[in-house]
Parts: C-alpha cells; structure tokens; sequence
C-alpha cells in the first residue's frame, strides 16, 4: 500500500469539511407533532343470559370467581370507551 500523499490528505480534509458543513446547515431534524385520530366505538355485544338455577351447580369459589372475571371484563371494556371517547372529545 502506497503513503498518503500531501495531495491525499488535503483532498480527504476537504471532503470532511464539506461534509460536515452540509450536515450543519441542515440544522436539528423536526419535531413531530402528534396528530389525533378521532376512533369509533364499536357497540359492546349482547351477552347471553344466564339463569340462576345454571349456576347454582357452581361452587362458591367458582361463582366467585366468574363473578370477578365478569368485572374485570367490564371495568376494562369501560377504560377502553373512555380512551376512545377522548379521541372524540379532545376539545372538552
């Protein structure tokens, strides 16, 4: 391999520095404004009923259970509404 040159090394210097000028006039890159999409809210389905003589074949604690289970399902079906709503109503 050859030595580098005078010739070299300033044309190498010359083509650092005009990279790094361009690459400063070009400033910060642009901050992203975030834009909010209104959602729709899909209608909660229609659960089937269930009697209570079906149930009564349930434990206790598997009664407890599903009874949690149920609310569970329900308070987070609800959180959802709420953060699709506020899509919706990002003015209020």
């Amino acid at each position: 391999m050859k030595p580098l040159t005078t010739r070299h090394i300033w044309l190498i210097a010359t083509i650092l520095t005009m990279t790094g000028a361009v690459a400063a006039c070009q400033g910060p890159a642009p901050v992203p404004i975030p834009q909010i999409v209104a959602l729709s809210r899909p209608a909660r389905p229609v659960l089937p009923a269930i009697t209570a003589a079906e149930l009564s074949s349930l434990s206790d604690d598997v009664y407890r259970r599903l009874a949690e289970r149920n609310r569970l399902q329900r308070h987070y079906a609800e959180q959802l509404e709420v953060i699709i709503d506020s899509t919706r109503n990002s003015d209020k």
